[in-house]
């Protein structure tokens, strides 16, 4: 049997074909176009780190214990010692069902975990582009490394540019793919993309301006610029400042939505200690997490951590579920696949939880996602200016579609300047340590990258540990910075 369902590892939302036969996994069954994290959804499924059955402490145990021991724990910890958090893996019924569950247990401790939570940001006035606004503009300026993590985006991009002659015009600090596609390449020092827009004296932005329609692309994905969210909102200052039919688009790795309290407010009050029982439902869970506190974690996946005093509760992929979804381009109802054996749903479990509990308490209070112009512009910073000592190099993430979850790549690369190869007598294809957790990295030597600067991936777990979640004082938003690190060759 054929099931057309939509692939939802991304918010590109690529129509997927599925064949599924009694017994065994599903397969693809190729109706339409892939990127590389879409062809991994079979090996996703069938992943040795899919979560089967509860874990307690560590051990195995039943669902009807695992509930048993849920509401224990979530009767020991007062509505102030309880804080609640999803991503992005949840469908629409799903995310309401949290809120509904918060409501219950009475804590307004709920926030969204999305390390570019900062994209739902928006400033009035500003234009979302659609699809088709893509598909008719004249020009289309792309910041970032568009192609990368996104791979479908070239085929509507590229439609654009040689059907209908769009111009396409790039910006970013290293020559990516889609700057060999681009009409006008703007090589930025990293640090200086923000002061770039806010003076928009560079021939892209000029000729950007003077187009009759355009849409400016955003994609600043974690630990890649010095300033994400100076870069979002000098983005939209730019299209207000210019006018016209000109519209913004920014892309995630996940589209978020909720309007609940800001990540960084809760983080702060979980670092100090405030709350003590933390509940996360999602994918992928913030790694850094007090090990004397109580978890609940409704995810599909082994923990790659202690689970120390944690109850893991198996819950279908979001390939496996069926409800609405959100995507670039709006709210899609994605058809589902049998789940996975032994896995309950979110609203399921929900429902069984909250019969153990009273009347609901008020909703959760809504957080403010669109800004004032004038607000916008206090956001801006003066820019940065990274420097390092010998034998140190700035790490930017450089994560590519193909490495998601490590199925097809591992992120293993560091790509460095033949500068710094030559400065720390480095050669192609030497292995070496990067900073204080000394992850092992092979070197690929790169013409284009600034010197002081190194490209990695954040699909590498260990990579990932390098980079410090920061909390940005504008938004109270969990962010990742570029980080800088100590550089070993291997002996």
């Amino acid at each position: 049997m054929i099931k057309e369902t939509i692939c939802p590892l991304c918010p590109y939302g690529c129509k997927l074909g599925v064949e599924i036969k009694p017994g065994f996994f599903s397969r693809i069954n190729y109706s339409g176009p892939l990127c590389a994290r879409g062809n991994a959804f079979p090996l996703i499924l069938s992943s040795p780190q899919r979560l089967y059955s509860p874990r307690w402490q560590g051990k195995e145990i039943s669902w009807p214990e695992a509930l048993f021991e849920a509401i224990k724990l979530l009767k020991n910890f007062s509505q102030e010692k309880v804080v609640i958090c999803s991503d992005s893996s949840l469908t629409l019924k799903e995310r309401e069902a949290v809120k509904e569950l918060a409501s219950v247990l009475g804590t307004k401790e709920l926030f969204h975990f999305n390390l570019e939570n900062f994209t739902n940001y928006l400033v009035e006035g500003v234009k979302i582009a659609s699809r088709e606004h893509l598909l008719g503009s004249e020009v289309i300026l792309v910041i970032g490394d568009l192609f990368s993590r996104f791979p479908l985006f070239a085929q509507l991009v590229l439609n654009g540019k040689y059907e209908k002659k769009t111009k396409i015009f790039v910006l970013d600090h290293y020559p990516n793919r889609i700057a060999g596609f681009a009409d006008e390449f703007l090589l930025s020092p990293p640090g200086k993309e923000v002061s770039l827009l806010r003076e928009g004296k560079e021939k892209i932005f000029s000729l950007f301006a003077q187009a009759k329609t355009g849409v400016l692309i955003l994609d600043a994905p974690p630990g890649k610029f010095f300033d994400p969210i100076g870069l979002h909102f000098a983005s939209q200052l730019f299209l207000l400042r210019i006018g016209g039919e000109k519209y913004f688009l920014p892309v995630s790795q996940m589209v978020g939505g909720e309007k609940t309290k800001r990540s960084g407010e809760v983080w702060e009050k979980m670092k100090e200690g405030d709350n003590s029982l933390f509940l996360f439902f999602g994918e992928e869970p913030p790694i850094i997490f007090p090990k004397n506190r109580y978890a609940i974690y409704f995810t599909p996946w082994r923990l790659n951590f202690d689970e120390g005093n944690s109850l893991l509760l198996p819950i279908p992929h979001l390939i496996e579920k069926e409800g609405e979804i959100l995507t670039f381009w709006g709210k899609f109802f994605k058809p589902g696949l049998p789940p996975y054996s032994g896995t309950k749903g979110i609203e399921e479990v929900i429902g069984e939880i909250k019969k153990n509990f009273g009347e609901a308490w008020e909703r959760i209070e809504e957080r403010k996602t669109v800004v004032t112009k004038k607000e916008a512009e206090g956001f801006l910073e003066g820019g940065f200016s990274p420097s390092g000592e010998n034998g140190e190099l700035w790490l930017l993430n450089d994560e590519k579609a193909i490495e998601y979850r490590g199925f097809f790549d591992k992120g293993e690369e560091i790509k460095i300047s033949p500068e710094d190869a030559v400065r720390m007598g480095i050669k192609e294809k030497d292995w070496v340590l990067v900073g204080e957790e000394k992850v092992r990295l092979q070197v690929k030597i790169k013409e284009g990258i600034f010197p002081g600067f190194a490209y990695v991936s954040l699909a590498n777990f260990k990579v990932r540990r390098l980079f410090e979640m920061i909390i940005d004082r504008r938004l109270r938003e969990i962010i990742l910075r570029p980080t800088l690190a100590k550089i070993w060759k291997e002996k």
